[in-house]
């Protein structure tokens, strides 16, 4: 290997996997209390009005992104000279962008009357709050870049502490939750303001150029994004429509097993993303090495978390929801085989994406999210929750099939 080669333990993967796990941790925490707090002082009425807003912004997310978020953090650990220009870009694109796309969705959203609240408050605080947290993720995704997760995790643990206070107390003292919802997202807008304007850099000339380059490099990572958050949540939403309330709670339930056995790996990828695209551009065969590695321990650790759940189905729900869900664990048997490919399809996109191959991750995809939606329509008014799971398995193997066939002269490198 050449000596100015990027090695992993120079890039000291195993420390920054730490702490992008207890930054993925301390943001579950803060959203469990955030949650906890409300409902103690608010009750679930107001919750669920604001809840079901952003639920419904939720969908389009993706969209809303554009993508963005995985070009910086590529672009920066490709360049990392040049992150003050990326992060002015990513926050100019934010304001430039997705703002006028978010702002063109929740008027439709709000005057087709897709959802029964209709209070301007509510939807006003739902907005801010989804903008922040864009806000926040695209400022996250510079520091992963740049690999400071160490730097990322002190700083976000001095925001989500001072929002989760603030917000806590307008909750109390107003007795609502969109003043709460507003408080601590603008704290958060203002927050990350601070934060870019200390890093940030002077960008006049050919601004508009530049800025329709970095919309234009990230749309095949938001069309990625878009058809994997499709084929995650379309089966559930159709068997809602199709199906009785009952039969969509026994899916609901053991789906949530299913993403949360998926999400052990969110730590992996967060760091193997820029720890590869940096690696990419000085040591080829060093990178695809790495790249094998996070391909073999993915696919090892879920095949181990697949067999448990195939195993143990009964008893994993029995012991979590209790003998009213018994009918779900033919379900959780299935989507324990769906977890296999599913976190594999996400170990081989992340790979083609770090080695510039995202448009080969945005096809198939796009594809095999074609598939579930087909199949899904197709066969879930007649077979149920059952179908819906099959349907999980074929469109992850079949997407995982595309990946490999069309990414084969990165992989076979």
């Amino acid at each position: 290997m050449p000596k100015n080669s990027i090695s992993v333990a120079k890039l000291k993967v195993k420390s920054r996997l730490i702490w992008a796990y207890l930054i993925q941790s301390t943001e579950g925490i803060f959203a469990f209390f955030t949650t906890l707090a409300f409902a103690r002082i608010l009750g679930p009425l107001q919750i669920g009005e604001i809840g079901r807003i952003i639920a419904g912004f939720s969908m389009f997310f993706p969209l809303i992104e554009g993508g963005i978020n995985n070009y910086t953090t590529r672009a920066i650990a490709q360049s990392e000279t040049e992150y003050r220009e990326y992060f002015t870009l990513a926050i100019l694109s934010r304001f430039l962008y997705s703002l006028p796309l978010m702002l063109c969705l929740a008027l439709i959203l709000y005057y087709i009357g897709v959802l029964p609240e209709r209070r301007f408050l509510v939807w006003s605080a739902s907005f801010v709050y989804l903008f922040s947290t864009l806000y926040y993720g695209t400022t996250y995704c510079v520091y992963s870049g740049k690999l400071e997760f160490k730097e990322w995790w002190k700083l976000s643990l001095i925001a989500k502490t001072s929002s989760f206070v603030l917000a806590t107390l307008c909750a109390f003292l107003t007795r609502r939750i969109s003043y709460a919802y507003l408080a601590s997202s603008i704290f958060i807008i203002m927050w990350i303001n601070l934060i870019w304007f200390r890093h940030r850099a002077a960008i006049v000339q050919q601004l508009g150029r530049r800025l329709f380059k970095v919309v234009k490099s990230s749309l095949p990572f938001m069309l990625w994004n878009l058809s994997s958050s499709i084929g995650l949540h379309f089966d559930s939403f159709w068997l809602g429509i199709t199906r009785s309330a009952g039969e969509t709670g026994l899916y609901i339930a053991t789906y949530r097993l299913y993403l949360l056995s998926n999400s052990v790996f969110i730590g992996l990828f967060v760091v193997m993303f820029p720890v590869l695209s940096k690696q990419f551009t000085s040591d080829i065969a060093g990178s695809h090495l790495n790249a094998i590695r996070v391909i073999f321990v993915t696919a090892c650790v879920s095949v181990l978390i697949g067999a448990i759940l195939v195993l143990k189905s009964n008893d994993i729900i029995y012991t979590l929801f209790g003998t009213a869900f018994a009918e779900a664990g033919p379900i959780l048997k299935l989507l324990g085989i769906a977890v296999i490919p599913t976190s594999i399809n996400r170990a081989l996109g992340n790979v083609l994406n770090a080695f510039n191959k995202e448009k080969v991750t945005a096809t198939s995809a796009f594809m095999a999210s074609l598939l579930n939606v087909g199949l899904n329509i197709w066969l879930i008014p007649q077979y149920g929750a059952v179908a819906a799971a099959w349907i999980t398995i074929i469109s992850e193997f079949t997407c995982m099939l595309l990946l490999c066939v069309l990414g084969r002269s990165v992989l076979s490198s």
